[in-house]
């Protein structure tokens, strides 16, 4: 059991990546960090808010943004982010990850 909020509590705070810079991270194969996991109501239904970096393809800029992923649609995925949460709860380091879209969905895969 945690012993406190704040050993449970994730900050997910920042500008959301936006389908078409979801596209531009999936084609250029960049590998995006992962900080933190949490699950919150979004705008059409429960989904998971990822904290990561994200850089610029243009600029090579990186900056703390949010990535976001509605629950129940991508089963596998809904595994390894749920997973992912609990790495971070036990004080997990980073995990990169590059986005694939699979027909409709969007997958997350090991960045090599």
């Amino acid at each position: 059991m945690p012993e406190s909020f704040f050993d449970t509590f994730v900050e997910t705070s920042g500008s959301f990546v936006n389908s078409d810079e979801k596209i531009a991270l999936a084609e250029a194969g960049i590998p995006i960090p992962v900080l933190a996991v949490a699950e919150r109501d979004g705008k059409f239904g429960e989904e998971y808010a990822l904290q990561v970096e994200v850089t610029d393809p243009a600029t090579g800029d990186v900056e703390e943004r949010q990535m976001t992923f509605k629950k129940g649609t991508v089963q596998s995925r809904d595994r390894m982010l749920a997973a992912m949460q609990e790495w971070f709860k036990s004080g997990g380091a980073p995990v990169s990850v590059k986005l694939e879209k699979v027909g409709q969905s969007w997958i997350l895969r090991k960045a090599e």
